[in-house]
C-alpha cells in the first residue's frame, strides 16, 4: 500500500453476516468482529477490508487465501498489531487491541507475536546466529546466544550459524528468518507469503517447518495466493475484494510433502 495512503475512522453503515468458526470460547485465539480498514488517497477510497468477522481457535494452521489485492496482508497486519482497524473490534489472545496506543501495540507484538515475511529482512553484515541474537537483544532477552543456537538447530541450520546471508541460499535465509521468529517463543506466528520467493522443494521444507510449529502448540497464520498450499491448513479463510467469502475447517489436512504445484 502506498505510503501516501491515510487510514481514517468511518462509521459502520451496513452490517454483514458474521463468518465465525464455532469453537469453545477458551479456544478462541483470535476474534474479529465487523472489522474494516479504509484508506484514502485524495478522492480515491480504498476499502482494504470490509466488515470482516471471524473467530480463529488456538493451535491451528490457518491459511488466508486470495488473489492479489484481496486484503490478505492487510488482514494479517491488523491481527498482528502492525496496523489498526478503521472500524470494528480486534481481540487477539483475549486482549482487545482495537484501541491500543502505538506503544501498547509494540509491546503486544514483542511479547506475543512472531513474524515471517516474503523477503527475509536479514541484516547482511550479521551472521545467521547474530541475526537471531540481535532480535532477542532488542527484546531485552538474556542468554541470547544459547536461545539463538537452539532456534537455528530447530530449523536445521546447526552447521550454518556462522555464515552471512550472502553465503546462504534463499531457503536457508528463510529458515534463519523462521528461527528468528521462533526464538522469542511467540504464541502466534504470522507469515506473509513465506514461500513466494522460493523454489518448490525449498518451499515444501519451509511448509514442513511451519506445520511442526503448530504441532508444538503454536498458532500459525499464513498468507498465500497459492490454493494448493491451503490443503495443509486446519482452517482456510478465503478473501475477495476485502471480504471473507468462505471460512472452511479442513478435517484432513495433508502432509506438505504431498503438495504439488
Amino acid at each position: 500500500m502506498s505510503s501516501n495512503l491515510k487510514s481514517v475512522q468511518k462509521p459502520d453503515i451496513n452490517k454483514k453476516r458474521s463468518n465465525v468458526l464455532k469453537e469453545k470460547s477458551q479456544d478462541q485465539g483470535i476474534n474479529l468482529n465487523e472489522v474494516s480498514k479504509t484508506y484514502y488517497l485524495g478522492s480515491i477510497v480504498v476499502k482494504a477490508l470490509e466488515s470482516v468477522s471471524v473467530t480463529i481457535p488456538k493451535n491451528k494452521f490457518v491459511i488466508i487465501l486470495g488473489p492479489s489485492g484481496s486484503g490478505k496482508t492487510t488482514l494479517l497486519n491488523v491481527i498482528g498489531a502492525l496496523d489498526v482497524a478503521s472500524d470494528g473490534n480486534v481481540n487477539v489472545l483475549n486482549k482487545e487491541i482495537t484501541n491500543f496506543s502505538r506503544k501498547q501495540l509494540s509491546k503486544f507484538r514483542r511479547q506475543h507475536l512472531g513474524f515471517i515475511f516474503q523477503f527475509f529482512n536479514l541484516i547482511p553484515s550479521l551472521t545467521a546466529l547474530e541475526n537471531v541474537e540481535f532480535a532477542l537483544q532488542i527484546q531485552g532477552k538474556k542468554k541470547t546466544e544459547l536461545i539463538a543456537q537452539n532456534a537455528l538447530k530447530s530449523v536445521g541450520l546447526k552447521e550454518r550459524m556462522g555464515h552471512f546471508p550472502s553465503e546462504m541460499s534463499g531457503g536457508e535465509q528463510q529458515r534463519v528468518a523462521i528461527a528468528r521468529a521462533l526464538a522469542k517463543s511467540p504464541e502466534i506466528l504470522l507469515a506473509d507469503e513465506p514461500t513466494g520467493e522460493l523454489d518448490y522443494e525449498t518451499g515444501i521444507k519451509i511448509l514442513e517447518l511451519l506445520r511442526n510449529v503448530v504441532t508444538n502448540g503454536k498458532t500459525v497464520l499464513m498468507v498465500t495466493h497459492n490454493a494448493e498450499i491451503a490443503k495443509i491448513a486446519d482452517v482456510i479463510i478465503r478473501l475477495r475484494s476485502g471480504k471473507i467469502i468462505e471460512t472452511q475447517i479442513n478435517e484432513n489436512p495433508i502432509n506438505p510433502m504431498d503438495l504439488k504445484w
